[in-house]
């Protein structure tokens, strides 16, 4: 963990976040809107983790890693909405001395957001070898092997947040989040989301249409989820390029201005289920 008065050295000024504006007007209606998110659209993300956790689902190597995932959609939109909301109405930054928890808490803000990924990136593998190859399938994820690699991407989260201790920095009156230094695991990490995911999804689509073309496709039930985890996906890939940008674009450019709040509002499309049943 990077050390606490390194990092308020860098974002803070006697007790006050540098780049937060003095708006809490702003910080009022941004946090309002995050838990009005929040309260439409994790009971909707919870209704399909229960659906996907009933014994006759639950029995599918997919629907583990689906459970995996969403499981992590409703943690990260706890993160964005919920603890963000309430952050950017009370007006809470990392800067406070008196909310050690807070700073602990944007951690885990992006050590979640590295889970989220490692899911997805699982999923779509899951997904192109269940149409590529029975035999890899079968070897990767068959019973309860997916319950594995959920151990794998925790270990894999935690690594990341040894080889770059970072912080992400919440600003409260701008409803968003940017790394508090350069942080090359965080961008290594997002590319390989996007051409993991990319490339197992344009391969699994490659043979579904070998398949519709052979008529193999009647019947089966992975088709409609696999075609559903590739549009969540390519919106996953939207939202990996978007945080980078709200971290990393120059300052002179006229879109820094909106950067980051179209990095947060892209975090809550792809974890929210509003979105998503669209």
């Amino acid at each position: 963990m990077a050390d606490r008065d390194e990092t308020l050295l860098i974002f803070c000024q006697n007790g006050t976040l540098i780049g937060n504006p003095d708006d809490s007007q702003r910080g009022l209606i941004t946090g309002i809107i995050y838990l009005c998110v929040a309260c439409i659209s994790i009971p909707m993300s919870c209704l399909i983790l229960y659906a996907f956790t009933r014994p006759e689902q639950i029995k599918h190597s997919s629907t583990k890693c689906l459970t995996i995932a969403t499981s992590a959609d409703i943690l990260n939109m706890i993160n964005a909405c919920v603890i963000s909301g309430l952050a950017s109405i009370y007006g809470w930054t990392l800067c406070d001395a008196e909310k050690y928890w807070f700073f602990v808490f944007n951690y885990w803000v992006l050590w979640m957001w590295y889970f989220y990924c490692i899911a997805s990136m699982v999923l779509a593998v899951n997904r192109m070898l269940n149409f590529v190859s029975t035999r890899a399938y079968n070897l990767l994820f068959s019973g309860r092997k997916p319950w594995l690699w959920l151990v794998f991407m925790m270990c894999y989260c935690t690594a990341g947040m040894i080889i770059t201790p970072c912080v992400l920095v919440y600003f409260p009156n701008l409803g968003h989040y940017k790394d508090a230094i350069v942080n090359p695991f965080h961008i290594y990490q997002n590319f390989a989301k996007i051409g993991i995911v990319t490339s197992s999804y344009t391969i699994m689509l490659i043979y579904i249409a070998r398949m519709q073309r052979s008529l193999e496709l009647d019947h089966n039930y992975q088709i409609p989820v696999s075609l559903q985890s590739m549009g969540v996906a390519m919106l996953g890939d939207f939202c990996a390029i978007a945080f980078l940008l709200g971290s990393y674009v120059p300052q002179h450019w006229a879109f820094y201005a909106y950067s980051g709040t179209m990095s947060h509002s892209s975090w809550l499309a792809l974890h929210s289920e509003l979105f998503e049943l669209v």
